[in-house]
């Protein structure tokens, strides 16, 4: 079964959205490519360093371990920037649903464990907040994302800083080697991340 992409699996829709999916799955590829070849040159240095594969196991691992995928802890921060500051507009208990879903990244039987309520309430909750979301979106014509993107493509620092944030986990996880934090390898992520996000197409 295809993988569904952020606004079939987080309720985004529009344009940013789209971008959005689009732009999470090539950071992806690029950095995990620049990870790739950063352990290949770690390798003629030291021979005893581990091989690319059992460095990707380890990542593997650590995702398997928080049941979530790289992409997947993107885009539910990506979904989490877009939403909070639309919770004026939600209700007190549909608040506290959106918080544990995405704040706390609780799956629904856990959160209605949390909140003492049954799963479909959590669920009746979830959905009445999206679509409240959703339709204040469509008010604003949403954009936001792209103009980000934009600014950051012109030179805009702080709008690249704002991607760098919103990314950090994929660069975070990736600069890990057999279970230990290389920071040569997450500056250098950090290079080939914005050199990436001024080369790619909108």
């Amino acid at each position: 079964m295809a993988k569904k992409n952020i606004a079939d699996k987080y309720w985004i829709y529009g344009e940013d959205a789209e971008l959005a999916a689009r732009l999470t799955s090539y950071l992806t590829r690029v950095v995990y490519n620049q990870r790739a070849n950063y352990i290949r040159a770690l390798m003629k240095i030291k021979e005893h360093e581990c091989s690319i594969e059992d460095c990707d196991s380890d990542i593997e691992s650590q995702s398997m371990r928080s049941g979530n995928s790289l992409e997947e802890s993107i885009e539910a921060k990506l979904m989490w920037e877009a939403i909070r500051k639309y919770l004026p507009k939600l209700e007190l208990k549909e608040c506290e649903v959106m918080i544990a879903l995405y704040i706390d990244r609780l799956s629904v039987t856990a959160t209605a464990a949390k909140l003492r309520v049954d799963a479909s309430t959590v669920r009746r909750r979830r959905d009445s907040a999206c679509d409240k979301i959703r339709k204040a979106w469509r008010k604003n014509k949403m954009g936001m994302f792209k103009n980000t993107l934009l600014l950051a493509q012109q030179g805009n620092e702080k709008a690249m800083e704002k991607l760098l944030n919103r990314y950090d986990p994929l660069l975070k996880k990736c600069s890990i080697i057999q279970g230990h934090f290389d920071e040569d390898l997450y500056q250098s992520l950090i290079l080939e991340f914005v050199r990436a996000v001024s080369a790619f197409k909108i």
